[in-house]
């Protein structure tokens, strides 16, 4: 019994594993806080020093550490994570590496109640710069797929025989706006009549090199679009030879 107790007092009385206490970025522990913070000093750092959207890449991988001043040193750049590869271009490493000197220091990691370097990685997507990701207009308008739909409701005809048939519906129809402004169809994935879903696919078809492309970092870049109409004229008699929707 007395070595039972004994055993029992001296598992009690053994150390507890040392806890790490990760860095604190303006009083919080969540990387998030930091992040939102390093996004906007490099924005600011971008407008500042002339940086060029195109020169730039759309996503990278940083490796720093946290010195025991709070200090972020040995900025590294992965090639590769979890099979995913990276190509920095040096103007997003010099970006980056500005804005990260900028920034006010952690209040740095602890172990035991003393200060230590702490690795951190962070997988940075560039969308949150200005121009990253402009989406694709049509014949010049800001919002592109908007003047797109007035254009179909201009021109769109609901056929007769159709309507009085009953048929009516959604006709959805996939296509890609390419780099170079044109139309690839890729089909319908949702018609009430192939009549209807030919009509459709001709109208889209004629604003080929009407598009002004998907840029992403500046690049122009194929962009699927997946778009409805709708064939239902409800109430509507004036419909000879057609009807307009």
């Amino acid at each position: 019994m007395r070595k039972i107790i004994s055993l029992i007092l001296c598992l009690i009385s053994l150390p507890a594993a040392a806890q790490i206490i990760p860095p604190r970025y303006a009083g919080s522990d969540d990387p998030d806080v930091f992040r939102k913070q390093f996004e906007k000093k490099v924005t600011k750092v971008m407008k500042r020093d002339g940086y060029r959207i195109e020169e730039l890449s759309h996503e990278l991988l940083m490796k720093f550490t946290i010195d025991t001043l709070g200090r972020c040193v040995d900025v590294q750049y992965p090639d590769s994570l979890g099979g995913v590869r990276f190509n920095p271009t040096q103007r997003s490493r010099e970006l980056l590496n500005t804005a990260l000197s900028e920034l006010k220091p952690f209040t740095p990691a602890r172990k035991d109640g003393r200060k230590i370097p702490y690795v951190r990685k962070m997988l940075i997507n560039m969308n949150f710069l200005p121009g990253a990701f402009v989406k694709p207009t049509f014949r010049g308008k800001k919002d592109g797929l908007m003047a797109f739909r007035e254009y179909l409701n201009r021109n769109l005809v609901y056929d007769t025989k159709l309507y009085e048939a009953g048929v009516y519906g959604t006709v959805r129809v996939e296509f890609y706006i390419e780099p170079d402004g044109t139309i690839t169809l890729v089909g319908a994935s949702e018609s009430p009549h192939p009549e209807l879903t030919e009509h459709v696919q001709k109208l889209i078809l004629g604003t080929s090199g009407q598009w002004t492309p998907l840029l992403e970092m500046g690049h122009p870049c194929r962009y699927l679009i997946s778009f409805p109409v709708n064939f239902d004229p409800g109430e509507s008699t004036s419909y000879a030879g057609g009807i307009p929707l």
